[in-house]
């Protein structure tokens, strides 16, 4: 009796299984979207998907397609009404869990993001660690470029952020962290901004696309992005080049920084006071500088200080005159001044309030063979 008992309990536990699962055969995978304006208003949706028997052939099955990928493109009123025209085109079911990238054309950023963010923030199968590009060509194209490297281009983006060495203009936006920036009253968001290089068949990131709110007002380059990178704590490997009479060119590399933001109180007004603590590795000299003394070492940290601590300045200004806090400026007068704090206030101090920005850079290491 006991033992039929226990096989009656074990019973539901044998036919448990994903009852409403889908076998990954019936699937279309997503590798990346693109958004542009289609007409009258309308928004275009394209999906690059995979075309699994190019990648992994089988035998005996027809080789219809040369590529690896398609692009498939939709209009509807917005993200999701475009989906069924899209699930038209497929022989099995779109599946945006593996979508990687993104691309969000000018035109559209423009014109303002949060009825396009909030699709990407609502539905279940799109991965919040997706990264989020600005084109300033139609998404659709950028999506059916080829790569040198043979590449599909959705998943070739996402290693371009993760790879090392590539932390110096080149910023990642993951929709989780667009969506944050651009629902806070304290920070502006920003977007990289991806060219293609028709020639050399490669992508390029060309500087960042500055938001304020949810509308893009103007955009950083590729020096500009490389001090907010600096200012933000976002730069982990950046280059610097610059003229330092004795020495010639001289460049660094492996530069980064730790920065603090202050507030302080003077007689004519709040002062925004920003301290940046950075370091790098001297590694060329165009007048082979070797036998550097304590004098030469002092010199060259100098000389980056002040040349950072100069376009440092020139970009606040430029985000200044946008209107765009990146840096979440506006976190910190909310600290100080909580119980007057509003973010229309905000809005109009931002751009006249003083920002004081002290740089010390040292030199870690100077590369010389010995």
């Amino acid at each position: 009796m006991k033992r039929k008992a226990l096989l009656f309990c074990l019973f539901p536990l044998i036919l448990m299984g994903c009852w409403n699962a889908e076998d990954i055969n019936d699937r279309v995978l997503v590798l990346a979207a693109g958004l542009d304006q289609g007409e009258n208003g309308r928004l275009r949706l394209s999906v690059q998907v995979p075309i699994v028997e190019e990648l992994l052939p089988i035998f005996g099955s027809p080789q219809v397609n040369k590529g690896s990928f398609a692009v498939l493109t939709a209009e509807g009123e917005s993200i999701i009404g475009a989906v069924p025209t899209l699930q038209s085109k497929t022989q099995r079911t779109l599946f945006f869990g593996h979508m990687k990238t993104v691309l969000i054309a000018e035109e559209l950023a423009a014109a303002g993001l949060k009825s396009i963010i909030d699709a990407l923030r609502r539905h279940p199968g799109v991965p919040p660690q997706a990264h989020v590009l600005l084109v300033k060509d139609e998404a659709a194209a950028m999506l059916s470029h080829a790569l040198w490297h043979k590449g599909i281009p959705g998943i070739s983006l996402v290693t371009f952020f993760h790879a090392q060495g590539k932390r110096d203009q080149a910023f990642d936006q993951p929709v989780w962290r667009l969506v944050r920036n651009i629902s806070l009253p304290t920070q502006d968001a920003f977007l990289p901004i991806l060219e293609y290089d028709t020639d050399e068949e490669t992508f390029i990131i060309e500087g960042l696309g500055v938001l304020h709110d949810d509308r893009l007002v103007g955009e950083l380059s590729g020096e500009e992005a490389r001090m907010f990178g600096l200012l933000s704590g976002n730069t982990r490997s950046a280059y610097l080049n610059l003229p330092i009479s004795e020495y010639g060119w001289v460049a660094m590399r492996q530069v980064r920084a730790k920065t603090k933001i202050g507030y302080k109180k003077t007689r004519t007004g709040p002062v925004i006071t920003i301290d940046v603590k950075a370091h790098g590795c001297l590694i060329e000299s165009t007048k082979m500088a070797v036998r550097l003394n304590r004098e030469d070492r002092q010199r060259i940290d100098h000389a980056v200080s002040t040349h950072l601590e100069r376009e440092m300045r020139k970009t606040l200004q430029k985000l200044q005159g946008l209107g765009a806090d990146l840096l979440a400026l506006g976190e910190m007068y909310r600290v100080h001044n909580a119980s007057t704090w509003e973010p229309s206030a905000w809005e109009r101090i931002y751009p006249e309030i003083p920002i004081e920005v002290k740089v010390e850079f040292t030199v870690d290491n100077y590369g010389i063979l010995r």
